[in-house]
């Protein structure tokens, strides 16, 4: 039996002081780790402002596919929804999607503060009244012709032809 069984070692004080220590240590990194990134991105102001206001007023284009769009069923979709939807998951909000017929309608809601966002271009008029984020998404532009066009299109060479 004592070949199956080890015998009971007394093991030196230092290495079980260490050995907490050690073990300390790692529980303390640990839990600020995750304190820090349940926090998400946000700072403190940030989140103290999300708590004061539990639900945004949103107002998407209302006609831009694929970026953002109200379908035959009047139901918010595109890009720009399922963007919508993950913050709304990630940070815990509530965006009320506000539906306005058109752009202008938008941006006189905007001016109004009768909404609260928008997802549209930063211009230096739209800079006097709202704060711009990075832009969440970028879409490049392209010129579509016919062959006979040439390979070597600029703005320059589009004058005087029909674009569409």
């Amino acid at each position: 039996m004592s070949g199956i069984i080890p015998e009971n070692k007394k093991r030196p004080r230092w290495l079980w002081l260490m050995g907490t220590l050690f073990l300390s240590a790692t529980l303390l990194l640990l839990t600020r780790n995750f304190k820090t990134e349940s926090a998400g991105p946000l700072t403190a102001p940030e989140r103290a402002w999300l708590r004061a206001h539990p639900v945004i007023r949103f107002a998407p284009d209302p006609d831009f596919p694929p970026t953002e769009y109200f379908d035959a069923n009047g139901r918010y979709s595109g890009i720009t929804a399922d963007y919508v939807a993950l913050v709304e998951k990630k940070l815990g909000v509530r965006f009320e999607i506000v539906r306005l017929r058109n752009w202008d309608e938008i941006i006189s809601k905007a001016k109004s503060r009768q909404i609260d966002i928008f997802v549209g271009s930063k211009t230096p008029q739209r800079a006097e009244y709202m704060l711009f984020t990075r832009p969440f998404l970028e879409l490049p532009a392209a010129i579509i012709a016919r062959e006979k066009a040439g390979n070597l299109l600029s703005m320059d060479k589009l004058k005087g032809m029909k674009v569409s």
